[in-house]
């Protein structure tokens, strides 16, 4: 940068930029100088910087006279609409946002553009949830403007402080990409399948709990550790397969890979009605983890392949909001289903199995003419909003048709990633807890004095209320893209419950204290998922990432049922609630070092930006690339 009197610096944009048909602004801030920009494919104006800190400010003018600048409004006030509407603002912040934008509008023809120009940028960027500069990232994928490089340590310190380490929706080009009626579609041919394919997962995995109360214990003859050991043997199995059927959705396919295993395990489900022994319950319990392991991760999988990162909780939340409602319908369905005692010589948990096995069955065989491979084979798309939602994958680094191709080196690479590991540790924790309230509330509510079918109405409401919660949170998410903070809040739920319950002995405190557990527990699939999901490209290291996150996930879920089955006793379930409390503690704290270390990684990328263009950086680097902003 030029010293006060000398010669102002020349900064150039690449040709292939100022070829491109839209202009764009972007500011800059480090301890030497700030950058502001405007190009177009009409003028292609040469851009000085120049610096005055005597005065404070810093400007920007054309090099050509000649040339003025485009009269359309430009995409800082573009980004301007979207901050306002999307923040809110601070009680100066409306201020400084139509002062820049009159300024913006009325001198864009003019010279004085140049000396309004701090003015603009400070106003039309104002963000009051960031502390770090007025900078935004441009969402072209275009190289960034080319500046000098810094002089000193000091000044690389303060780009890296400067910089933008949250990945919004203007920086991703998410609104500008894909159509609002483009998503709708997906969400009304995908959706509402894909969710009741997770509650009859969900469903058929723990009707056992039902079944529990309903008398199967007792009219086989099993003890609680036999009991426990019968739903160890379904997640062993189940575990086990989740990293080689989210490998095998990318060979044979998800349209041909999810609808086979929810037909075999709805096969599998019924037979358990008709078990007479122990033994019996062990096969089917074995073969029914067998054939369900890998559908949660394989659907996340699979929504990852249809829709953008920042639009993807909400979806995720809306399928795994059926882990919620199977809790609520379980519950009356079992209340109903009980009332069949007897009927045809069986008794009433054995039709809880035979029926609802029976229609997974039945919709297993007809997801088969549901369920499209790709978006590039989904029928119900056309052309145009195809190729919209391929560049928006493309553009935001999940989608590349060059390294998208299975690799043992990219499934190891998965391995390694910290903030996967983060995230499968958390899911560790997180799988106590929830396998400890799907399999045991039941049993819980027996133990604070309701009976058996009393116990399964009483289910239902909380259940209902972690549906609702979870759906909230994750809107809250997907607009602002805080995934981190909205695994945190769930895990604070979770903690708070917890602590209700060991705290007091009335009944009804304790009661509603599951509301606190099951809603914080149940908003946390989500929000993990989806940043696990977010964070690792390309699809096969993606792939791998997922289905270790419920790998550990499962791990804590048959911690969960010795915790709750054997080691812990009744009434009270003191030890385990406790083991639950030290889980939850543990997720928050996780949550917040995966949140650090993302923000650093953001801006040590945000330095290499600055450094380099996107044509110089090597190629198959997937979330490693500087380009990849990491989600947090």
């Amino acid at each position: 940068m030029g010293l006060p009197g000398t010669a102002p610096d020349v900064v150039k944009r690449p040709p292939n930029v100022l070829n491109e048909p839209e202009f764009r602004s972007q500011a800059i801030t480090s301890s030497g100088t700030i950058l502001a920009i405007e190009a177009s494919a009409y003028h292609q104006a040469k851009l000085v910087v120049k610096s005055n800190p005597v005065e404070g400010y810093r400007r920007f003018s054309p090099v050509d006279t000649q040339s003025s600048l485009p009269t359309q409004p430009c995409d800082l006030m573009r980004e301007a609409d979207e901050n306002r509407r999307r923040w809110g603002a601070s009680t100066i912040a409306p201020v400084f946002w139509w002062l820049s934008r009159s300024l913006l509008t009325t001198t864009a023809r003019g010279r004085l553009v140049h000396f309004f120009s701090p003015v603009c940028l400070l106003g039309t960027s104002i963000n009051p949830f960031r502390t770090s500069s007025i900078i935004r990232e441009p969402f072209s994928r275009s190289p960034p403007v080319m500046e000098k490089a810094p002089s000193s340590v000091e000044e690389k310190a303060s780009r890296v402080e400067s910089a933008s380490d949250v990945a919004t929706e203007s920086q991703l080009g998410f609104e500008k990409a894909v159509s609002k009626g483009t998503l709708a579609k997906m969400d009304v041919r995908l959706m509402p399948v894909l969710t009741i394919i997770y509650l009859l997962s969900f469903l058929d995995r723990t009707n056992v709990g039902n079944a529990r109360v309903a008398g199967l214990q007792k009219d086989l003859h099993l003890t609680n550790t036999q009991y426990s050991i019968a739903l160890t043997v379904t997640l062993v199995p189940y575990l086990l397969s989740e990293i080689p059927v989210n490998l095998l959705l990318k060979t044979v396919g998800p349209d041909r890979v999810i609808p086979t295993m929810l037909t075999l395990w709805g096969v599998v489900t019924t037979l358990q009605g008709l078990v007479h022994n122990y033994q019996g319950l062990l096969a089917c319990r074995f073969f029914l983890g067998l054939f369900e392991g890998g559908i949660y991760p394989g659907i996340v999988l699979y929504l990852s392949s249809f829709y953008p990162r920042h639009r993807l909780q909400l979806r995720i939340a809306t399928f795994f909001s059926a882990a919620s409602l199977s809790g609520a319908f379980g519950g009356l369905l079992a209340f109903g289903i009980m009332k069949m005692d007897k009927v045809g010589g069986r008794p009433g948990w054995a039709w809880l199995f035979i029926l609802e096995g029976l229609f997974s069955v039945l919709f297993g065989i007809l997801s088969f003419f549901l369920l499209p491979r790709s978006v590039e084979s989904a029928t119900f798309l056309k052309h145009e909003e195809k190729q919209e939602i391929l560049a928006q994958m493309r553009h935001e680094g999940t989608v590349n048709e060059q390294t998208d191709v299975f690799s043992w080196r990219e499934v190891g690479q998965a391995f390694m990633l910290p903030q996967v590991l983060f995230v499968s540790t958390i899911f560790l924790f997180a799988g106590i807890i929830l396998s400890s309230l799907a399999y045991f509330t039941p049993s819980i509510l027996v133990a604070l004095g309701y009976t058996a079918s009393r116990a399964q109405l009483m289910s239902v409401p909380p259940f209902a209320a972690a549906f609702v919660v979870t759906m909230a949170a994750s809107l809250f998410s997907d607009r602002y893209g805080y995934r981190g903070a909205a695994a945190m809040l769930s895990s604070v739920l979770c903690i708070i419950g917890f602590i209700m319950y060991l705290s007091s002995t009335n009944p009804h405190v304790q009661y509603g204290s599951l509301f606190f557990s099951i809603s914080g527990i149940s908003c946390s699939g989500p929000s993990l998922s989806t940043w696990l999901s977010n964070n690792a490209a390309p699809q096969v290291r993606r792939a791998t990432a997922i289905a270790l996150g419920f790998v550990m996930s499962n791990v804590g879920a048959i911690l969960a049922l010795w915790l709750f089955g054997s080691w812990s006793k009744p009434p009270r379930y003191t030890s385990g609630t406790i083991v639950l409390l030290v889980s939850a503690c543990m997720m928050t704290f996780l949550s917040f070092c995966n949140l650090l270390y993302l923000r650093s990684q953001n801006r040590k990328k945000a330095l290499a930006r600055q450094e380099r263009t996107k044509e110089t950086e090597a190629t198959g680097l997937g979330d490693r690339s500087a380009w990849f902003i990491y989600t947090l």
